[in-house]
């Protein structure tokens, strides 16, 4: 329920600004032309294009206590807009708690409260009256017990919904004037929703969180169109994400490991549903029939089932409900020969059992990067996902969810594209007439074609040494999960999450990024027998016991069991090393821990939280080598601790001081073809100083944060050193990030976030690539494994300043349709998106760049709804990937502008 304190009164200008649709014209006009020039020195600056997020509908009328009504049946907040249009009344209500739930057809002659009793009637929603007369429609359990109306006065009615800003979730309010129509001096003013999150494990406010969290709601991921988690960083300040062979390397706060491999975890903590995903490989998460993603900064060891040192990622998705029938069919088509199909119904099967069907299928048939060597296409795919889920609630006290889930991904063309970036001398096989990065546009390559290699690899090898018979990327998911939560008393809940997560990984990448077959590397096999290629078998367990008491403490205790077995073929072929080099590495890893958490208010304003955390973790590695086997082990434990103070200046401001230390556990990230050395743990010590403001219309968080770390790990990829390398290395950062939003009237709501970051290694001798004529004049290519002391230069995927920005503006645009109009920016600062940029010729960088995303959404009051939106709406050429190698530098250049359009039914 959308709650409101605090109200101040506008005078009757501002109330027909905000409100009256007779002066939407012109003073809605001037409003937004304030707005944006409030802010256009910023815009200049930055490139920012401010936009918004909202919905309002309105309209004018005399009502009288027997009225005529016709409703269709529909989605409860359409429907509920319909009836106060129709019954000319104020009324305020909150999408999150209505969107989901379907009204009941009305259709005929009664009084106001009587056809609003029908319309809801099963529907698990209530009416009351607020402290200044407008009727409220509330969930049942959140009924506050004020009178309920039976004869309302005849009033100006208003329809107030707001979809507000990403951070914040949604809500709807509305405002009434006096019998004769002149504007009550008393109106509210727009006012944003409370936040609910579980960065501790347990629902609070975020007012209540001493810890820097994001909050992105389900719907706030449709109407700014991230549609998988790499668009986040669109989004939410101080993430940067790279895409590497399937990939999602994360990167918060500049705290991130680069390509993790089979051996090792991220340090950023990836969840889904509440189960912790091992691997980077696959750890992408496609969004739809979401429910909201949470980002937690820093270290999260005394709360989560995995230590980590960067921060964790939690991804929810729409679970049963009880209360009715429902769900959505979208349809879409896209640029790049897109066509996009997603859905999802909700189906109670009695009192206690319901069932959640989710699925998405998103076809981009066509690449957009040319191979000049043949015109193909590369850069295609298909993505499928389904998910069943099950709950089963038979008692207050106990409620279990099943969940089965199946994720695939295929490239529809050439596989991965490996466009050539290096110049002259730097490009080792441009001397025969292949094209450089100075012969080659943004969007080219004119790598070797797949079907080449693969022939290739058949006639050198006897049989199709390629796991799945092709180069294209082939990816497959398999999630086998069950979160049960029982209430042992009315104060204490005990949860067990498990998941059973198999993935089925195959494909390869030109090495070389040219005409000639020198080098590629693939997911292999030792026979067309068996599998090969990448797999990986993860089993979590966690158990957790968290209070909910009246009193001045409460806690968090856990258990947590990792247990991942994963298998890793890998293949070079080519002239450089000849169709038969084939490796393997097997790892065997279970990792151990038990934390704590608890909190104890000291007085009414000021509370302690302390939290520890013990982790035990092994791993095995058995390795496969020109005809050898190789097996080691490794072992690793730690303790690690926060310790929190936080205290409330007033009911609005909350200030706090942290201090937590994380752990992540070394092992064996090997190289295929080569030693593989030990990687030690990485340890990082983390202060942070914060601030949270909430107001009535505007919210803003700050937090100073100061990052010390011992071991961190840095990955080196090198096809002349086997492989893979993992490094440690010392390193520090100093930080300050904030996040703003305002919700200026009941038609815009704007939000912006920044970072900055100053972060360096201070102790590293990293192993780089140097230009081979460095070394010898003449000479092509680069050299592998050089040194450079990297001390005191920035730490990678890590810009010094971002900027985040997003706003909307909702508007009536007839009597049964609403519309909105978004816009997302993002902001970055160059960065190095590898240690160093790969060495002293400094390729592997990205450069400053704005992207921008814009959405127009129309929705009909019967449940339809239609979107027309741009990505990348500025064209903006920048890449996801880049990396140094002995042949050359390359890049894997993101996706250009695309124009798209859905339609969408709710019911």
């Amino acid at each position: 329920m959308l709650r409101i304190s605090k109200q101040r009164p506008f005078a009757a200008t501002d109330w027909r600004i905000y409100f009256s649709r007779s002066s939407y014209t012109v003073a809605g006009r001037r409003l937004v032309a304030r707005a944006f020039m409030a802010f256009l020195p910023l815009c200049a600056r930055f490139g920012l294009v401010y936009l918004t997020i909202g919905l309002c509908v309105a309209s004018h009328a005399h009502a009288s206590d027997t009225l005529t009504f016709d409703i269709a049946k529909a989605r409860a907040d359409l429907a509920l807009i319909a009836f106060a249009e129709q019954a000319d009344r104020t009324l305020l209500f909150s999408f999150d708690e209505t969107h989901d739930k379907t009204a009941n057809r009305v259709s005929g002659q009664y009084e106001v409260v009587e056809a609003l009793e029908l319309l809801l009637a099963g529907t698990g929603l209530s009416i009351s009256m607020g402290t200044q007369g407008q009727l409220s429609v509330v969930a049942d359990a959140d009924s506050n017990g004020d009178t309920v109306v039976n004869k309302p006065k005849s009033i100006l009615a208003r329809i107030g919904m707001a979809l507000t800003s990403a951070v914040v979730g949604s809500g709807a309010f509305a405002q009434e004037s006096n019998e004769t129509g002149t504007q009550n001096a008393s109106a509210q003013t727009p006012t944003l929703e409370e936040v609910v999150v579980t960065a501790q494990r347990r629902e609070q406010s975020i007012m209540e969180v001493p810890i820097a969290v994001t909050l992105v709601s389900g719907q706030a991921l449709e109407t700014f169109n991230l549609e998988t988690s790499h668009d986040l960083q669109f989004l939410v300040p101080g993430v940067t994400f790279a895409a590497s062979s399937s990939t999602s390397q994360i990167t918060l706060r500049g705290v991130g490991t680069g390509y993790s491999g089979p051996g090792l975890s991220n340090s950023v903590s990836v969840y889904t549903d509440e189960s912790y995903v091992s691997q980077q490989v696959g750890s992408n998460q496609l969004f739809y029939d979401m429910a909201s993603v949470q980002v937690l900064k820093g270290p999260q060891g005394t709360l989560y089932g995995r230590n980590t040192t960067g921060g964790a990622m939690l991804y929810a998705t729409n679970n049963p409900d009880l209360d009715g029938y429902s769900g959505y069919v979208q349809a879409g088509v896209a640029e790049l020969d897109t066509t996009e199909l997603e859905g999802a119904v909700n189906i109670p099967l009695g009192s206690t059992v319901a069932v959640r069907l989710a699925g998405k299928y998103n076809d981009r048939g066509e690449g957009h990067v040319t191979n000049v060597l043949n015109g193909s296409e590369i850069g295609g795919e298909k993505e499928t996902g389904f998910r069943a889920k099950v709950l089963w609630q038979p008692s207050d006290r106990l409620s279990l969810v099943a969940k089965y889930e199946q994720l695939e991904l295929e490239s529809n063309d050439e596989g991965s594209m490996r466009s050539q970036l290096g110049v002259g001398l730097q490009c080792f096989y441009c001397e025969d007439g292949s094209l450089d990065g100075a012969g080659l546009g943004f969007y080219e390559t004119n790598q070797t074609p797949i079907a080449q290699s693969e022939q290739a690899v058949l006639a050198n090898m006897g049989y199709q040494g390629i796991a799945g018979g092709t180069l294209r990327h082939q990816m497959e998911i398999d999630i086998q999960a069950l979160n049960v939560d029982f209430d042992v008393t009315d104060n204490l809940t005990l949860s067990s999450y498990t998941q059973v997560r198999d993935m089925e990984r195959n494909g390869g990448q030109d090495q070389d990024g040219s005409p000639y077959d020198a080098l590629h590397a693939w997911a292999g096999r030792f026979s067309e027998n068996e599998k090969g290629g990448i797999q990986f078998e993860s089993f979590t367990q966690e158990l957790k016991l968290a209070s909910k008491f009246d009193g001045s403490f409460n806690f968090v205790l856990g258990a947590s069991y990792v247990d991942d077995d994963n298998e890793f073929t890998l293949g070079y072929m080519g002239e450089l090393f000849g169709y038969f080099l084939l490796g393997r590495t097997e790892h065997d890893m279970e990792s151990t821990s038990f934390y704590f958490d608890g909190s104890y208010e000291l007085t009414d304003a000021l509370t302690l939280t302390g939290g520890v955390r013990n982790t035990k973790d092994e791993q095995d590695l058995t390795t496969f080598a020109f005809g050898a086997t190789g097996n080691d082990s490794s072992s690793f434990s730690d303790t690690t601790y926060r310790v929190v103070l936080d205290y409330d200046v007033s009911d609005s401001l909350m200030v706090y001081g942290s201090f937590n230390t994380g752990f992540k556990s070394g092992g064996f990230n090997g190289s295929w073809f080569g030693p593989t050395p030990e990687v030690q743990p990485e340890e990082i010590d983390s202060f942070e100083l914060g601030a949270k403001y909430a107001g009535d219309s505007i919210s803003f968080e700050a937090a100073f944060f100061d990052y010390d770390w011992t071991n961190l790990q840095v990955a080196v990829l090198s096809n002349d050193a086997g492989g893979l390398t993992q490094e440690n290395a010392d390193a520090e950062m100093t930080g300050f990030e904030f996040s703003s939003t305002f919700r200026a009237s009941d038609n815009l709501t704007m939000g912006i976030a920044g970072t900055w970051l100053d972060g360096e290694y201070t102790t590293y001798s990293a192993s780089t690539h140097v230009p081979a004529s460095s070394i010898t004049p003449g000479a092509r290519g680069f050299v592998g494994g050089v040194r450079e002391d990297l001390s005191g230069y920035r730490l990678a995927n890590a810009p010094e300043f971002s900027l985040n920005g997003n706003i909307t503006y909702s508007f009536p645009i007839g009597a049964n349709f609403d519309a909105d109009l978004s816009a997302l920016v993002y902001y970055s600062d160059e960065y190095d998106m590898t240690p160093g940029a790969s060495g002293i010729a400094r390729i592997d960088k990205q450069d400053s760049m704005t992207i921008v995303n814009l959405n127009l959404s129309v929705r009909h009051s019967a449940g339809w709804q239609a979107d027309l939106y741009v990505r990348n709406a500025t064209d903006e050429e920048y890449y996801t990937e880049k990396t140094t190698q002995p042949q050359g530098a390359f890049g894997a250049p993101a996706l250009p502008r695309v124009v798209g359009a859905r339609v969408r039914y709710n019911f």
